[in-house]
């Protein structure tokens, strides 16, 4: 929903980088079951936090 909001309003490359961004934490969401985001809570990204870093990605 995001992407297509921008779509109009940046570059391609800026879209890719956000898509780039954004799949991991898509992909987290799907795997625990977040299908809105106002179910995110301060806990719940410091879940996708340490994921992240379970992956080596921060």
């Amino acid at each position: 929903m995001f992407l297509a909001q921008r779509r109009d309003e940046v570059a391609e490359a800026t879209l890719q980088g956000y898509h780039y961004r954004l799949e991991p934490f898509a992909q987290w969401c799907d795997q625990v079951g977040i299908t809105n985001l106002n179910e995110l809570t301060a806990r719940s990204l410091h879940e996708y936090r340490l994921w992240r870093k379970q992956d080596g990605d921060l």
